[in-house]
């Protein structure tokens, strides 16, 4: 029997359609008594009969006429939106947006890339997230998974205490929490760092970020269990794509409100979009692909936002486009440009040297932290010379003339002339590090000459 997922107002409800038959204009009035019930006062509808409304999908927001069947306009757990005449827009529906995103022609494909936390390129996450390829696990991954989580589980069994597993966070790091309280922990956690706000990245960029997740997580460092793991990647294949707004980031501090929204739809909880259901409930959308949400153990809230895969996402996206505009520009160079892909790469450039500001800025600011100590003689230089145009930030103040300052530092050259000839100096000799080595790390071998020139794609 057919059933369909319908939004009237506040509420989504779920009717079931014994009778394909039956017209639009009677899922209508089967949602409405669906929802008065729920409504003490029912929702402020005296008489069903009396109500006007339009129903639209979700997906598309196209127009359904009353008069039409269910079963020539609608597919079985489609999502539908119901708009009472008089109200508003529900305010916690988002537009689908039709004509932005390559995955409303999702096919449902059995092209797998397989995912062994190593070797994930950037020309595969942006296939990726066009919805080229579906993701396995390689059985090598899906061994360290299970190893990684088998470790952790023993350190909740024996009841050792260990930061972010058996304790809280930050100043709560001396806090041990019960056994019984490990998950609420762990969902408390997303809960709290879903603290974006925007608009939501498209439906190819959250797929990369949900990749890229999925990829560092297949690594087998950081104790998340492969029945979660699994989940992701079946929301990933079903294109289940979490409500993760564009602004919120600390950038190389960790993507920690992106990530949080990013796993808060995959526990079934905010919103979700699907080229099946546009947006809608997290749980219904899960539930209508046939998902289930994830279940947070110990430490796997921390595991699924700690890290930084949106700006490596965006990165690798740039970096893809960078080659294309490199090889559209072709051997005469940007002589066989269009004028608005000249235009686009003059934006980029600009764009960059502001980032480049803003980093300078806090570099600064960084360094100034940790004085007495001193950095290298070039940054030495390069901090003297931001210094003398931009005073330190002793207390608040706006920041847009400090960064249009820097700024004209580095298109001036000044930056560069400073910096440079050091770059030089350490590419023509050998420089050894004035600092002591970290404990923790390992020197990887020599690239072999003969494949140097085969290290084009970036391994993510």
């Amino acid at each position: 029997m057919p059933r369909f997922t319908v939004h009237v107002r506040d509420e989504w409800l779920t009717v079931p359609c014994k009778d394909a038959t039956c017209s639009i204009k009677w899922l209508g009035f089967e949602a409405l008594k669906r929802y008065i019930k729920n409504k003490p006062d029912n929702g402020g509808i005296q008489h069903i009969k009396d109500v006007r409304f339009v129903v639209r999908r979700c997906q598309g927001l196209g127009l359904l006429d009353s008069d039409d069947t269910v079963e020539d306009v609608l597919e079985d757990n489609d999502f539908v939106e119901l708009a009472i005449e008089g109200d508003t827009m529900s305010q916690d529906f988002i537009p689908s947006q039709p004509g932005t995103s390559h995955l409303y022609l999702y096919i449902d494909n059995l092209h797998y890339i397989s995912l062994d936390g190593n070797s994930l390129t950037s020309t595969d996450l942006v296939n990726l997230g066009k919805g080229l390829y579906k993701i396995k696990l390689s059985p090598e991954a899906e061994q360290k998974v299970v190893q990684s989580r088998e470790l952790l589980d023993t350190i909740v069994k024996e009841n050792k205490v260990v930061y972010g597993i058996t304790t809280g966070f930050g100043k709560f790091a001396r806090t041990v929490i019960p056994v019984s309280k490990l998950k609420e922990l762990q969902e408390n956690l997303l809960r709290s760092h879903s603290s974006g706000l925007g608009s939501p990245l498209s439906p190819e960029r959250t797929r990369m970020l949900l990749a890229l997740r999925i990829n560092v997580l297949a690594k087998g460092y950081s104790g998340v269990s492969l029945e979660t793991l699994h989940r992701m990647i079946h929301a990933f294949n079903a294109s289940c794509l979490s409500y993760v707004p564009e602004k919120g980031t600390v950038g190389a501090s960790g993507d920690l409100a992106p990530l949080s929204h990013l796993a808060l739809g995959l526990m079934g909880e905010g919103k979700m979009w699907s080229p099946k259901s546009g947006w809608a409930d997290a749980k219904y959308v899960l539930e209508a692909h046939g998902l289930k949400p994830i279940s947070l153990k110990p430490k796997e809230g921390l595991a699924l936002i700690n890290g930084t895969q949106m700006i490596t996402s965006l990165g690798a996206e740039a970096v893809e486009r960078a080659e294309a505009i490199y090889i559209c520009m072709g051997p005469s160079g940007p002589h066989n440009m269009s004028f608005v892909q000249i235009s686009n790469l003059n934006l980029s450039v600009l764009f960059i040297l502001t980032v480049l500001a803003i980093e300078l800025l806090a570099a600064c600011q960084g360094i100034e932290f940790l004085r007495p100590l001193r950095t290298t003689t070039p940054l030495e230089k390069v901090y003297d010379l931001v210094r003398a145009t931009v005073k330190p930030w002793i207390k608040d103040r706006f920041m847009a003339p400090d960064i249009e300052a820097v700024h004209r530092l580095l298109v001036d050259q000044k930056v560069w002339n400073i910096a440079g000839p050091y770059i030089e100096k350490y590419c023509m000799e050998y420089i050894p590090e004035s600092r002591p080595s970290s404990p923790t790390a390992f020197k990887s071998p020599p690239v072999p000459e003969s494949k140097q020139a085969n290290c084009t794609k970036i391994t993510l």
